[in-house]
């Protein structure tokens, strides 16, 4: 019984160095054609170029916007090189899923979608709603 536990043990820890030695030796070469001169991979997040105020270029074709500003202090915080691309969102779209780009940011979650990419939890919930006057609205 004892020896039985032990096997186990050792099989557990045996699985979970495997796997943190995959992480180590496997990922850095994935990433390598992305590093910039600093040695850190660069992350590429997209957007729709013109969704204000979330995301948009702005005078001077600057990315900008909650979600780019939220992205970059991220970014800032966690020591990443992000980039961010905005564009037209049938191009942004297709880059991600051509694995041109990384993430996307701001998209709205369906089934569809769900099929193709995997989303974050939302750090927003935005709802549209359509107002008409009620003197326009027929019976």
């Amino acid at each position: 019984m004892k020896d039985e536990r032990q096997n186990k043990s050792f099989l557990t820890w045996l699985i979970l160095l495997a796997m943190a030695l995959g992480t180590i030796l496997i990922a850095p070469p994935i990433l390598a054609d992305e590093k910039n001169p600093s040695g850190s991979p660069r992350i590429i997040v997209g957007g729709d170029y013109n969704y204000p105020p979330y995301e948009f270029l702005d005078e001077n074709s600057d990315p900008t916007g909650y979600n780019v500003e939220l992205t970059q202090a991220i970014a800032e915080t966690m020591g990443l090189n992000v980039e961010i691309k905005l564009g037209p969102w049938g191009r942004i779209r297709e880059a991600l899923e051509s694995g041109k780009i990384h993430a996307i940011h701001g998209m709205f979650y369906s089934k569809e979608r769900d099929n193709v990419v995997d989303f974050s939890t939302p750090h927003t919930i935005v709802y549209h709603a359509i107002f008409a006057r009620q003197d326009t609205l027929r019976a």
